[in-house]
């Protein structure tokens, strides 16, 4: 009986550390694909970013929901002349009390009339 009631917590362990590996990718992926949306955007139109102010953080979207992920997503310019910082930040208010997120952070340099993408910042 004490090995069973073991080998099913054990179980029910692996299923839930599982179940929370994949609510982390989805957050990550949902941050990184808007990312590169936006640096996509202003690849495309150099002039979105240069209306921002030096080092001072520019909320793009306040809160967007996504129909394809279940989580709440904002969005960051940051220009630091010559570069430019895209943050994007997932996040999942659980209603057991534990709030998930996670965030991500492209680079791009101005280059001439365009911005050119420099890759993922720390």
């Amino acid at each position: 009986m004490l090995m069973g009631t073991g080998l099913l917590y054990v179980i029910r362990q692996g299923t839930q550390e599982g179940e929370d590996y994949r609510r982390e990718m989805e957050l990550r992926l949902a941050a990184e694909s808007l990312v590169e949306q936006e640096a996509c955007r202003i690849a495309a139109q150099a002039d979105l970013a240069d209306g921002l102010t030096e080092k001072e953080p520019t909320p793009i979207s306040e809160v967007c929901r996504p129909e394809w992920a279940d989580c709440s997503l904002r969005l960051t310019l940051v220009r630091c002349s010559p570069y430019l910082y895209i943050v994007a930040y997932a996040y999942q208010d659980e209603t057991s009390g534990w709030e998930r997120y996670k965030f991500a952070k492209g680079v791009m340099k101005h280059e001439g009339n365009h911005y050119r993408w420099q890759g993922w910042a720390p």
